[in-house]
Protein backbone atom coordinates (compact mmCIF):
# COMPACT_ATOMS: atom_id res chain seq x y z
CA UNK A 1 0.00 0.00 0.00
CA UNK A 2 1.14 3.56 -1.26
CA UNK A 3 -0.82 5.34 0.69
CA UNK A 4 -0.90 6.12 4.00
CA UNK A 5 -5.02 6.01 5.62
CA UNK A 6 -6.05 8.04 8.81
CA UNK A 7 -6.96 4.22 10.10
CA UNK A 8 -8.63 5.88 12.87
CA UNK A 9 -10.82 7.81 10.92
CA UNK A 10 -11.95 4.79 8.91
CA UNK A 11 -12.39 2.85 12.24
CA UNK A 12 -14.81 5.66 13.10
CA UNK A 13 -16.77 5.59 9.56
CA UNK A 14 -16.82 1.57 10.27
CA UNK A 15 -18.60 2.01 13.39
CA UNK A 16 -21.13 3.52 12.13
CA UNK A 17 -21.91 1.67 9.09
CA UNK A 18 -20.56 3.25 6.50
CA UNK A 19 -19.29 1.20 3.78
CA UNK A 20 -15.87 1.15 3.99
CA UNK A 21 -14.78 -0.04 0.55
CA UNK A 22 -17.15 2.56 -1.38
CA UNK A 23 -15.46 5.30 0.49
CA UNK A 24 -12.03 3.77 -0.38
CA UNK A 25 -13.11 3.52 -4.18
CA UNK A 26 -13.69 7.35 -4.12
CA UNK A 27 -10.73 7.66 -3.47
CA UNK A 28 -9.51 7.19 -7.10
CA UNK A 29 -5.90 6.31 -4.77
CA UNK A 30 -6.34 2.54 -3.55
CA UNK A 31 -5.85 -0.52 -5.74
CA UNK A 32 -9.06 -3.10 -5.51
CA UNK A 33 -6.00 -5.31 -2.96
CA UNK A 34 -5.52 -2.35 -1.02
CA UNK A 35 -9.53 -1.32 -0.15
CA UNK A 36 -9.92 -5.07 0.55
CA UNK A 37 -6.73 -5.14 2.89
CA UNK A 38 -8.16 -2.34 4.84
CA UNK A 39 -11.66 -3.70 4.67
CA UNK A 40 -10.90 -6.32 6.16
CA UNK A 41 -8.49 -5.20 8.91
CA UNK A 42 -10.89 -2.62 10.27
CA UNK A 43 -13.37 -5.86 10.38
CA UNK A 44 -10.64 -8.08 12.37
CA UNK A 45 -12.42 -9.56 15.52
CA UNK A 46 -15.87 -9.60 14.16
CA UNK A 47 -15.68 -12.71 12.78
CA UNK A 48 -14.43 -13.99 15.86
CA UNK A 49 -17.14 -12.53 17.93
CA UNK A 50 -19.75 -14.01 15.08
CA UNK A 51 -18.46 -17.03 15.24
CA UNK A 52 -18.16 -17.47 19.50
CA UNK A 53 -22.46 -16.14 19.21
CA UNK A 54 -23.14 -18.77 16.72
CA UNK A 55 -20.45 -21.80 18.04
CA UNK A 56 -23.18 -24.57 17.38
CA UNK A 57 -24.00 -23.63 13.72
CA UNK A 58 -20.02 -22.88 13.23
CA UNK A 59 -18.78 -26.21 14.73
CA UNK A 60 -21.58 -27.82 12.55
CA UNK A 61 -20.12 -26.05 9.24
CA UNK A 62 -16.85 -27.11 10.16
CA UNK A 63 -17.84 -30.67 10.81
CA UNK A 64 -19.17 -31.00 7.78
CA UNK A 65 -15.92 -29.66 6.45
CA UNK A 66 -13.98 -31.82 8.18
CA UNK A 67 -15.79 -34.79 7.01
CA UNK A 68 -15.65 -33.97 3.29
CA UNK A 69 -11.82 -33.37 3.86
CA UNK A 70 -10.84 -36.12 5.39
CA UNK A 71 -11.10 -38.55 2.51
CA UNK A 72 -8.22 -36.86 1.06
CA UNK A 73 -5.88 -36.06 3.55
CA UNK A 74 -2.59 -38.04 4.09
CA UNK A 75 -1.06 -37.89 7.94
CA UNK A 76 2.14 -36.76 5.51
CA UNK A 77 0.33 -33.84 3.96
CA UNK A 78 1.11 -30.04 3.92
CA UNK A 79 -1.91 -28.46 3.84
CA UNK A 80 -2.58 -24.81 2.91
CA UNK A 81 -5.60 -22.52 3.45
CA UNK A 82 -6.59 -19.77 1.40
CA UNK A 83 -7.74 -16.72 2.50
CA UNK A 84 -8.04 -18.12 6.10
CA UNK A 85 -9.99 -15.09 7.68
CA UNK A 86 -9.61 -15.18 11.72
CA UNK A 87 -8.53 -18.44 11.01
CA UNK A 88 -12.32 -19.14 12.91
CA UNK A 89 -13.64 -22.10 10.33
CA UNK A 90 -10.07 -23.55 10.33
CA UNK A 91 -9.63 -24.39 13.50
CA UNK A 92 -12.86 -25.74 14.14
CA UNK A 93 -12.05 -28.09 10.94
CA UNK A 94 -8.73 -28.82 12.24
CA UNK A 95 -10.14 -30.27 15.56
CA UNK A 96 -12.10 -32.26 13.81
CA UNK A 97 -10.61 -34.06 11.45
CA UNK A 98 -9.76 -37.71 11.89
CA UNK A 99 -6.74 -37.31 9.57
CA UNK A 100 -3.98 -34.78 11.23
CA UNK A 101 -1.96 -33.01 8.41
CA UNK A 102 1.89 -32.72 9.49
CA UNK A 103 1.80 -29.27 8.94
CA UNK A 104 -1.25 -26.65 7.71
CA UNK A 105 -0.09 -23.33 6.27
CA UNK A 106 -2.74 -20.43 6.34
CA UNK A 107 -2.60 -17.08 5.18
CA UNK A 108 -5.12 -13.72 4.71
CA UNK A 109 -4.30 -10.30 2.87
CA UNK A 110 -4.65 -9.03 6.33
CA UNK A 111 -2.06 -8.70 9.34
CA UNK A 112 -4.99 -7.96 11.67
CA UNK A 113 -7.42 -10.70 10.72
CA UNK A 114 -4.50 -13.46 11.41
CA UNK A 115 -3.47 -11.66 14.44
CA UNK A 116 -6.63 -12.62 15.85
CA UNK A 117 -6.71 -15.46 14.44
CA UNK A 118 -3.75 -17.04 16.15
CA UNK A 119 -5.66 -15.86 19.70
CA UNK A 120 -8.25 -18.30 18.16
CA UNK A 121 -5.90 -21.21 17.70
CA UNK A 122 -4.41 -20.24 21.02
CA UNK A 123 -7.58 -20.73 22.70
CA UNK A 124 -9.82 -23.27 20.80
CA UNK A 125 -7.81 -25.29 18.69
CA UNK A 126 -7.88 -29.13 20.15
CA UNK A 127 -5.45 -29.51 16.96
CA UNK A 128 -1.37 -29.29 17.97
CA UNK A 129 -0.63 -25.74 17.61
CA UNK A 130 2.77 -26.67 16.42
CA UNK A 131 1.67 -27.76 13.32
CA UNK A 132 -0.16 -24.40 12.25
CA UNK A 133 1.61 -21.90 10.36
CA UNK A 134 -0.02 -18.69 9.99
CA UNK A 135 1.35 -15.19 7.02
CA UNK A 136 0.18 -12.62 5.22
CA UNK A 137 0.19 -12.95 1.47
CA UNK A 138 -1.79 -12.38 -1.64
CA UNK A 139 -3.97 -14.98 -3.51
CA UNK A 140 -2.16 -14.14 -6.69
CA UNK A 141 1.63 -14.37 -5.53
CA UNK A 142 1.95 -17.21 -3.15
CA UNK A 143 5.64 -17.48 -1.13
CA UNK A 144 5.07 -21.08 -1.80
CA UNK A 145 8.02 -22.94 -4.06
CA UNK A 146 5.97 -25.14 -7.33
CA UNK A 147 4.74 -28.07 -6.40
CA UNK A 148 5.46 -27.39 -2.57
CA UNK A 149 1.56 -28.02 -1.27
CA UNK A 150 -0.18 -31.47 -1.34
CA UNK A 151 -3.58 -30.24 -0.53
CA UNK A 152 -5.36 -26.58 -0.75
CA UNK A 153 -8.78 -25.78 1.07
CA UNK A 154 -10.76 -22.89 1.01
CA UNK A 155 -14.15 -21.46 2.62
CA UNK A 156 -15.42 -18.65 1.06
CA UNK A 157 -12.52 -16.99 0.18
CA UNK A 158 -11.96 -17.59 -3.67
CA UNK A 159 -16.18 -15.92 -4.04
CA UNK A 160 -15.58 -12.53 -3.77
CA UNK A 161 -12.76 -12.57 -6.53
CA UNK A 162 -14.43 -13.27 -9.64
CA UNK A 163 -12.65 -11.26 -11.97
CA UNK A 164 -9.55 -12.76 -10.67
CA UNK A 165 -10.84 -16.49 -10.57
CA UNK A 166 -8.39 -17.84 -13.44
CA UNK A 167 -5.18 -15.95 -12.41
CA UNK A 168 -5.96 -17.38 -8.57
CA UNK A 169 -6.48 -21.03 -9.99
CA UNK A 170 -3.34 -20.76 -12.13
CA UNK A 171 -1.26 -19.75 -8.70
CA UNK A 172 -2.93 -22.64 -6.74
CA UNK A 173 -2.25 -24.96 -9.72
CA UNK A 174 1.65 -24.01 -9.59
CA UNK A 175 2.01 -24.37 -5.95
CA UNK A 176 -0.06 -27.84 -5.63
CA UNK A 177 1.12 -31.15 -6.06
CA UNK A 178 -2.52 -33.07 -5.61
CA UNK A 179 -5.85 -31.87 -5.26
CA UNK A 180 -7.73 -28.56 -4.08
CA UNK A 181 -10.30 -29.16 -1.94
CA UNK A 182 -12.51 -26.14 -2.06
CA UNK A 183 -15.58 -25.34 -0.09
CA UNK A 184 -17.33 -22.30 -2.50
CA UNK A 185 -20.49 -21.30 -3.34
CA UNK A 186 -21.66 -22.40 -6.78
CA UNK A 187 -23.40 -20.23 -9.39
CA UNK A 188 -24.11 -22.99 -11.97
CA UNK A 189 -26.03 -24.44 -8.84
CA UNK A 190 -27.83 -21.01 -7.60
CA UNK A 191 -31.27 -20.18 -8.18
CA UNK A 192 -32.10 -17.53 -10.02
CA UNK A 193 -32.28 -15.04 -6.99
CA UNK A 194 -29.15 -16.31 -5.54
CA UNK A 195 -27.26 -15.88 -9.02
CA UNK A 196 -28.62 -12.34 -9.54
CA UNK A 197 -26.77 -11.64 -5.61
CA UNK A 198 -23.73 -13.41 -7.09
CA UNK A 199 -23.84 -10.99 -10.05
CA UNK A 200 -24.31 -8.21 -8.34
CA UNK A 201 -21.33 -8.31 -6.02
CA UNK A 202 -18.94 -10.29 -8.82
CA UNK A 203 -18.61 -13.58 -7.25
CA UNK A 204 -17.16 -16.09 -8.83
CA UNK A 205 -18.46 -18.57 -11.95
CA UNK A 206 -17.50 -21.09 -13.99
CA UNK A 207 -15.21 -22.20 -11.66
CA UNK A 208 -15.40 -26.00 -13.71
CA UNK A 209 -14.31 -24.84 -16.65
CA UNK A 210 -11.49 -22.74 -15.50
CA UNK A 211 -9.92 -25.68 -13.91
CA UNK A 212 -10.61 -27.87 -17.08
CA UNK A 213 -8.75 -24.99 -19.32
CA UNK A 214 -6.02 -24.94 -16.51
CA UNK A 215 -5.61 -28.79 -17.25
CA UNK A 216 -7.48 -30.16 -14.02
CA UNK A 217 -10.15 -31.68 -13.64
CA UNK A 218 -13.29 -31.47 -10.88
CA UNK A 219 -13.47 -34.80 -9.73
CA UNK A 220 -16.66 -33.95 -7.46
CA UNK A 221 -19.11 -31.61 -6.55
CA UNK A 222 -20.92 -31.93 -3.52
CA UNK A 223 -23.68 -29.24 -1.73
CA UNK A 224 -23.29 -28.58 2.10
CA UNK A 225 -26.14 -28.79 4.00
CA UNK A 226 -24.72 -26.34 6.61
CA UNK A 227 -24.99 -23.53 5.39
CA UNK A 228 -25.56 -19.65 6.92
CA UNK A 229 -27.65 -18.28 3.69
CA UNK A 230 -29.30 -20.22 1.34
CA UNK A 231 -29.02 -17.35 -1.24
CA UNK A 232 -25.53 -18.55 -1.00
CA UNK A 233 -24.94 -22.02 -0.70
CA UNK A 234 -21.87 -23.89 -0.32
CA UNK A 235 -20.39 -26.48 -2.33
CA UNK A 236 -17.23 -28.63 -2.11
CA UNK A 237 -15.23 -29.20 -5.30
CA UNK A 238 -12.53 -31.24 -5.18
CA UNK A 239 -10.23 -30.98 -7.86
CA UNK A 240 -7.24 -32.67 -9.19
CA UNK A 241 -4.30 -31.13 -11.01
CA UNK A 242 -2.38 -32.85 -14.20
CA UNK A 243 1.10 -32.79 -13.65
CA UNK A 244 4.14 -34.40 -12.79
CA UNK A 245 4.80 -33.63 -9.11
CA UNK A 246 7.80 -33.33 -6.64
CA UNK A 247 8.03 -36.19 -3.69
CA UNK A 248 5.72 -35.74 -0.78
CA UNK A 249 8.52 -35.73 1.67
CA UNK A 250 9.82 -32.41 1.26
CA UNK A 251 10.18 -29.98 4.52
CA UNK A 252 8.05 -26.73 3.39
CA UNK A 253 10.42 -23.40 3.50
CA UNK A 254 8.73 -20.11 2.14
CA UNK A 255 9.52 -18.60 -1.26
CA UNK A 256 9.55 -15.03 -2.93
CA UNK A 257 5.79 -14.38 -3.46
CA UNK A 258 4.73 -15.90 -6.83
CA UNK A 259 7.88 -18.16 -7.62
CA UNK A 260 9.82 -20.97 -6.45
CA UNK A 261 12.92 -18.62 -5.36
CA UNK A 262 13.80 -19.49 -1.69
CA UNK A 263 13.08 -17.22 0.95
CA UNK A 264 15.91 -17.71 4.43
CA UNK A 265 14.84 -16.41 7.95
CA UNK A 266 18.16 -14.09 9.34
CA UNK A 267 16.87 -12.24 12.53
CA UNK A 268 13.33 -11.17 12.40
CA UNK A 269 13.18 -11.25 9.03
CA UNK A 270 13.06 -13.25 5.63
CA UNK A 271 15.32 -12.68 3.08
CA UNK A 272 16.47 -13.66 -0.57
CA UNK A 273 20.44 -12.78 -1.48
CA UNK A 274 19.19 -14.01 -4.87
CA UNK A 275 16.31 -11.11 -5.84
CA UNK A 276 18.39 -8.58 -3.14
CA UNK A 277 14.84 -8.16 -1.58
CA UNK A 278 13.88 -8.70 2.75
CA UNK A 279 9.95 -9.57 4.14
CA UNK A 280 9.21 -8.32 7.24
CA UNK A 281 8.32 -10.42 10.84
CA UNK A 282 5.57 -8.69 12.71
CA UNK A 283 4.82 -10.52 16.25
CA UNK A 284 6.18 -14.13 14.44
CA UNK A 285 3.78 -13.19 11.41
CA UNK A 286 5.65 -13.33 8.40
CA UNK A 287 4.29 -10.60 6.08
CA UNK A 288 4.89 -12.48 2.41
CA UNK A 289 3.50 -9.71 0.09
CA UNK A 290 5.44 -8.47 -3.27
CA UNK A 291 3.91 -4.46 -1.86
CA UNK A 292 5.74 -5.20 1.75
CA UNK A 293 9.46 -6.12 0.00
CA UNK A 294 12.34 -4.14 0.97
CA UNK A 295 15.29 -3.61 -1.40
CA UNK A 296 18.24 -5.13 0.93
CA UNK A 297 20.31 -5.89 -1.79
CA UNK A 298 23.61 -5.69 0.30
CA UNK A 299 22.81 -7.71 2.73
CA UNK A 300 24.33 -11.57 2.55
CA UNK A 301 23.38 -14.76 4.61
Amino acid sequence: MKKLLNIQELRESYKKGENISLKLQSDGSLSSEDIIEVSYDLQSGSYTNYVLSNIERANAYALELAQLLDEHLDENDIMLDIGTGEMTTLTLMLSQLKRSPRLVLAFDISWSRIYVGKKFVEKYSKFDNEKVLPFVAEMEHLPCADNSIDVVTSSHALEPNGGKLESILRELFRVTRKKLVLFEPSYENNSKEGKARMDKFGYIKNLADIVESLGGQVLSTTQLHNIANPLNPTYCYVVSVDAARASDDQDFSFSVPGVSTPLFLKDSFYFSEQMGVSFPIIDKIPVLKNSAAILTSALRI
